[in-house]
């Protein structure tokens, strides 16, 4: 059926009532405990809007949301219980790139086995900034997978954020879903506080949505809420992804890009070259750079 009012109206009462629940929740936590730090897992959790808010409770000083909060994440709790069990003391870990990779020798193989046409490129990052400020959407296939279901510059398609068609390009070519629905940013996390608005300065994985302060700087990735759902990228997190943020920011004035997962409507994030080819040749992506090889259509 149509999108229509009524149904925007529930969604958007739905939502409200989940928030106000959750902030009725954590603020009883607080007054019985007198904590003012944060964690969260779990399906609902990845629900930003709600996210939001609790970051910018007066009594929340931190919040971290685990960024496998679904079923795949039970795989570390269970890994975490087990430690304890043992006397042995888990460490935090702020890398979830826990998945394979594919060095460029494995990659060539795959390649080669589609009779897929490639060139061999220098430097991986430059050439997506570049296109990207051409206004080609980039699938970006670099190291390890990302575990949880937000591309957070491993498995990603990349996309210009000051171009204001570009996420009906997006959803239409690419994504093949409704046209209402965003694209998230990731951004130098050096120059986050410049565009967006948040209580904490630093969202890694990509689980609270911010203010965006000037919608008319990158007007597709701002929500009809004038909100985003921010990635802020430093050196040590991905560096080749810092770097390619560091170079669309020379090319476009901003180091912010669109950053969605790299698949299609309906199927998971491409784990290997050969998903990766599939998805790239099945959909309306300009580019494909996988480790040092560049496959593209103009």
């Amino acid at each position: 059926e149509a999108m229509t009012t009524h149904y925007q109206n529930i969604a958007a009462a739905a939502q409200n009532k989940l928030t106000e629940a959750i902030v009725a929740v954590v603020a009883q936590f607080h007054k019985e405990t007198g904590l003012r730090s944060i964690c969260l897992a779990g399906g609902v959790a990845l629900n930003c809007e709600a996210n939001k808010a609790l970051m910018n409770l007066d009594f929340i000083d931190e919040i971290f949301v685990q960024p496998a909060s679904g079923d795949d994440g039970i795989s570390l709790g269970a890994a975490w219980q087990v430690s304890q069990e043992n006397g042995v003391q888990a460490k935090p870990s702020k890398n979830y790139y826990l998945g394979n990779s594919f060095n460029n020798d494995t990659i060539q193989k795959h390649l080669d086995l589609l009779g897929a046409s490639y060139t061999k490129i220098s430097d991986a990052a430059s050439t997506a900034a570049k296109y990207v400020a051409e206004d080609k959407v980039v699938a970006w296939f670099q190291g390890r997978d990302e575990f949880g279901p937000r591309a957070l510059g491993a498995r990603s398609i990349l996309a210009n954020p000051i171009n204001p068609n570009m996420k009906a390009l997006l959803n239409q070519k690419i994504k093949f879903r409704e046209g209402f629905r965003p694209f998230c940013p990731s951004v130098l996390a050096e120059d986050s506080a410049l565009f967006f608005k948040g209580k904490q300065a630093f969202s890694p994985y990509m689980t609270i949505n911010y203010e965006v302060k000037d919608s008319q700087l990158a007007p597709s990735i701002t929500h009809v809420n004038q909100t985003a759902r921010i990635q802020t990228v430093d050196s040590t997190q991905h560096p080749l992804f810092y770097s390619y943020l560091q170079h669309l920011k020379k090319e476009i004035g901003l180091g912010i890009s669109i950053n969605t997962s790299f698949n299609r409507n309906q199927e998971p994030m491409v784990h290997s070259p050969i998903e990766a080819v599939s998805a790239f040749y099945g959909s309306g992506m300009d580019a494909l750079i996988l480790g040092d090889f560049l496959l593209k259509k103009f």
